[in-house]
């Protein structure tokens, strides 16, 4: 088993184990003044099983490429670019270029090392908070040549619930209180569907080595 998907499978029992909890006590009446803010924590906790895995997901590559000790001229077009602008490497509007030649030189001769949150920092407008969906995971996909077509409207669902809690746009009463146990279990299952073919994904990536030439 991959660390990816161990991580995956990890995060994913937290959560199931959770939902166990929830449908032991939803039909005790002690807990009834309860169960509607414990299931808006759920919510929390399926996004955050979405959000953990796509981060684990893109890491996991970049680990294997270091691990290989890639250089520029080894790797794909998509890395070289994503290697590329790791390193700021911008040209003013004359082509010449505004980094030192120490930084070019560590450009072409170092070891391939992209950190997650490197990436996370040059791809803020998916990485914000609370911005993860099926499209947007699609779009971070689509930047290793990865073509990932499935859609899960679920996850936006998720991730609009999400933002409610996260912002104080909605309480945890309010966010949970026309939904039924039943409703969250299908937000879970559809959730986990959509994350292991994710995996699924990735792990084909790695292990054909598409990062490279």
């Amino acid at each position: 088993m991959s660390e990816l998907r161990d991580f995956f499978e990890t995060r994913k029992e937290e959560v199931k184990q959770f939902f166990v909890f929830l449908d032991k006590i939803n039909n005790d009446t002690n807990y009834s003044s309860d169960m509607t803010i414990l299931k808006s924590q759920a919510i929390l906790m399926i996004y955050n099983l979405i959000e953990g895995s796509v981060n684990k997901g893109i890491e996991y590559i970049f680990d294997k490429i270091a691990d290989n000790e890639l250089r520029h001229n080894e790797i794909s077009n998509d890395i070289r670019v994503m290697w590329f602008r790791y390193f700021n490497l911008h040209t003013d509007d004359n082509g010449q270029n505004k980094q030192s030649l120490e930084q070019i030189d560590k450009f072409i001769n170092e070891i391939v090392n992209i950190e997650i949150s490197q990436f996370r920092k040059i791809n803020k407008s998916y990485f914000s908070s609370g911005t993860l969906d099926s499209q947007a995971i699609k779009d971070i996909l689509k930047k290793f040549s990865i073509n990932f077509n499935i859609s899960e409207y679920k996850l936006r669902e998720i991730k609009t619930n999400r933002n409610f809690l996260a912002h104080g746009e909605k309480s945890f009463t309010e966010v949970s209180q026309e939904k039924t146990l039943s409703d969250l279990v299908e937000l879970k299952d559809k959730t986990i569907e959509y994350l292991e073919q994710y995996i699924n994904a990735i792990e084909e990536y790695v292990d054909n080595q598409r990062y490279k030439i």
